[in-house]
């Protein structure tokens, strides 16, 4: 744990956001103080959230999903062989090719002759209620294809050991983090930001100032009492 701790700056600053995927928590620091906090679902064993140091400068709304082609290949296309048409009740399209929005039916497919390892298509969920990013998606720059986001299942923040997703870090109430990263400042207005995602439109919000990013992997922490915390 202090060596991860090295890998940061000495001076994180004083507006970041720190996740730690060791006791699945997220806070954001704002002029030296806490000012949110909330739970977080991280990756699972297999696929472990990276540490990761970016910058996020806003949001997004009724994002879609583009699936990664692993994903694709080693959890979608089992489900494709048996069903054709089992992704479409989810929202999700099949389109020919990364460059073109060429729809594929998926039912003219041979599903049987495509190698998990080599899955050619691009398949992408729509935005909507059972998208797998929710209604509100952080971008940030990193070499991992990592991002927060929403959820369609928020159930999983009741559990205890909240490793469910294939690296990305799922937020509990996203638009209250994103209030208090506007604190007042800009045209930010939470009431008007629901109203677009309930309209299903998809638009996107600049941060007034950029905000830090920094995720870690920490068993060990302290509290504000200075009284140590350990975690499986």
């Amino acid at each position: 744990n202090l060596e991860r701790r090295r890998w940061l700056p000495e001076d994180l600053g004083q507006r970041y956001v720190l996740v730690n995927a060791g006791d699945y928590s997220m806070a954001f620091v704002d002029g030296g103080r806490r000012v949110f906090e909330s739970l977080v679902i991280v990756g699972t064993p297999k696929d472990p959230t990276p540490e990761i140091q970016s910058v996020m400068g806003g949001f997004q709304t009724n994002p879609y999903w583009t699936v990664p082609p692993s994903i694709s290949g080693e959890e979608y296309l089992p489900l494709l062989r048996r069903n054709p048409q089992a992704l479409a009740a989810s929202g999700f399209k099949i389109f020919a090719s990364w460059s073109e929005d060429i729809e594929l039916d998926p039912t003219t497919v041979d599903w049987h002759a495509i190698h998990p390892k080599a899955f050619p298509y691009r398949i992408r969920q729509e935005p909507g209620a059972s998208n797998a990013l929710g209604y509100i998606f952080f971008p940030f720059a990193n070499k991992y294809g990592i991002y927060m986001h929403d959820t369609a299942t928020r159930w999983l923040f009741s559990e205890g050991s909240r490793n469910f997703s294939h690296g990305c870090i799922r937020l509990q109430n996203p638009l209250d983090f994103v209030e208090k990263v506007y604190g007042g400042r800009g045209t930010f207005d939470k009431k008007v930001v629901q109203r677009v995602i309930d309209s299903g439109q998809q638009a996107g919000y600049s941060f007034p100032e950029s905000v830090k990013l920094y995720v870690t992997y920490r068993t060990v922490s302290v509290d504000g009492s200075g009284a140590a915390i350990f975690r499986d």
